[in-house]
């Protein structure tokens, strides 16, 4: 079998789609071609006369508006993540949970106990971002708490007038304050126009996005707290359908969703339960190099020379001892690398900071209930 994989241009999501749509077809034993529209000449029926696909997948938005599955009845098509206001009712679709990763972000933003909520919507009118403002709007009015939609709208063309503008929204909203950000490029927006108005971010203003993007969440002060979808199964359950129709055991239009994968905390979100400038500095620290073997008396020293002094500190601080902070960080680093079916097991101890591969076996045995490899089984078990 022969498959097309069409979007506008590979960004990090649509890496990690990808990885998830290879990943079933060696399983199946399927080839997969990938065209990034915005990068040829090419039409949608170039490609398709010349590959002659059995099923087609696409995730598009700039060039949804090209493809055409109904010059091509007999070819299955998947859209994966495609705006549903485009979307033909002829084709299947596999679609992010934007409600449950709005849900995982509320959650974070909750343990502040804000006295406002924002939310910050993508630069135009998508549907993705439509859902999760609606879903976030939900919740806050349920909470009792004030929120308020940043409704003037921004442009990718003018980000020194978006800035301003959402400044001036952010502003005037009562603190705390906890602000959704549609994406992680809607959350670089808002991190800026905090830093141009002088606002403080964490403590008066916690931030949290969805796709984690590390390279918009990591390269910024304060990193950015973003939830992760699960692209790699989003990517993986669009080929499943395909196979699923062109086996014969779906008839109908299948309609599917895939699950986020988690959250992962960095420091927009962060409130310390007691504000120390040094023990926020010592868990930023924390979580950017635990995974390199990062010892206790190196955070130590970020906080006091004393260390009887240093631990009471960050325990006040954060409710953990400073080693249990090192080793949450590490066990959630194991964990995203379990998910990966391509990543092999035994360098994944020493990747993660761990002195020996035993000793990360047993502590995630008595911290899980079952193996390393177990816990990978049922996951992707889970995925299929």
């Amino acid at each position: 079998m022969k498959i097309l994989f069409l979007t506008d241009e590979k960004v990090d999501t649509i890496e990690q789609k990808l990885s998830g749509v290879y990943a079933a077809a060696k399983d199946l034993g399927w080839i997969v071609q990938d065209v990034e529209m915005q990068r040829t000449k090419r039409s949608f029926v170039d490609f398709m006369d010349f590959f002659k696909p059995d099923g087609c997948i696409v995730d598009c938005d700039d060039e949804l508006g090209k493809i055409a599955p109904e010059k091509y009845p007999s070819v299955p098509f998947v859209y994966l993540d495609c705006d549903e206001r485009q979307t033909p009712r002829i084709v299947h679709t596999v679609k992010n949970d934007s409600a449950a990763c709005v849900d995982i972000a509320f959650r974070e933003l909750s343990r502040i106990r804000p006295k406002s909520y924002a939310f910050i919507p993508w630069c135009t009118s998508v549907d993705w971002s439509i859902r999760r403002q609606e879903r976030f709007s939900e919740l806050a009015e349920q909470s009792g708490v004030s929120y308020r939609t940043f409704s003037a709208g921004w442009s990718r063309e003018d980000l020194l007038k978006a800035q301003a503008d959402i400044s001036s929204f952010l502003s005037a909203q009562e603190c705390p304050c906890s602000i959704l950000a549609a994406n992680d490029e809607s959350a670089d927006i808002v991190v800026r126009s905090v830093r141009h108005a002088g606002l403080v971010m964490p403590g008066d203003y916690a931030l949290v996005s969805i796709d984690n993007s590390e390279r918009l969440c990591e390269n910024i002060a304060p990193a950015i707290t973003s939830v992760q979808p699960d692209f790699f199964a989003g990517g993986f359950m669009s080929v499943r359908v395909l196979d699923d129709i062109l086996s014969g055991r779906c008839n109908g239009r299948i309609e599917r969703m895939y699950a986020p994968k988690d959250i992962v905390r960095r420091q927009s979100s962060r409130r310390l339960l007691v504000n120390d400038p040094a023990v926020e500095k010592a868990v930023e620290l924390i979580r950017q190099k635990a995974c390199e073997g990062l010892k206790a008396a190196e955070v130590v020293a970020c906080i006091s020379p004393v260390r009887r002094a240093a631990e009471r500190r960050f325990r006040r601080a954060t409710g953990k001892s400073i080693l249990e902070e090192i080793l949450d960080c590490r066990f959630q680093r194991v964990l995203d690398m379990l998910s990966n079916p391509n990543q092999m097991l035994a360098p994944i101890a020493n990747m993660c900071g761990w002195d020996s591969d035993t000793y990360l076996k047993r502590y995630f045995k008595k911290r899980m209930g079952m193996s390393m490899t177990q816990w990978r089984r049922s996951l992707l078990n889970g995925k299929k």
